[in-house]
Parts: C-alpha cells; structure tokens; sequence
C-alpha cells in the first residue's frame, strides 16, 4: 500500500522558530509562577494581627451586615427592573418606557 501524504498548509505558526516559542513558553511559565508566589503571600496578609487575632473573620464578621444588605438590593432592583422591563415591554405607551 501507499501512504498518502497531505501537505499542511501554510501558516505564520510555522515560520516561527523553535527558540522564539521556547522563549514565550519560558515567560508565561515564569508569569505563571510569579502569579502563584503572590496569591500565596497574599492569603497570608489578614491572617493574624500582633496579639494573634484572626483579621481576616474579624473583617467579614464585621461586613456580614453590609454584605447582606447589598445583596438584598440588588435582588431587589433586578426584580423592580424585570417587572418595569416586562411592563415597558407588554404595553409600548405607558410611562415606564418613556
């Protein structure tokens, strides 16, 4: 049997040479690992205060309120917006869609 070769065609992949893509492969490998280093070192930063308090529990604690508020208005502005959109929507001259 013959093989049958199909010649690829050409593209700007493959006037690239081999050591320019070692380098780019190299520099986001590099990024990559410099990205993780600093993940790491900033999961540690609220960590403990001076007497060995959790800061970062004492933060969220502190923000529970706030944070439940805010998720509660937005709940609430998505839902008044859905109803204005639907009411905009069904009847074209009224004063929502003005």
């Amino acid at each position: 049997m013959a093989e049958i070769i199909i010649p690829l065609p050409a593209s700007p992949l493959n006037r690239v040479p081999l050591a320019e893509i070692k380098l780019i492969a190299r520099r986001i490998v590099n990024a990559a690992i410099i990205l993780l280093v600093i993940a790491y070192i900033a999961s540690f930063v609220l960590i403990l205060a001076e007497r060995g308090r959790d800061i970062q529990s004492l933060v969220l604690y502190g923000a529970r309120q706030t944070l439940s508020l805010a998720l509660f208005g937005m709940l609430a502005l998505k839902i008044i917006g859905a109803l204005m959109g639907t009411v905009a929507g069904w009847n074209r001259l009224t004063y929502v869609c003005r």
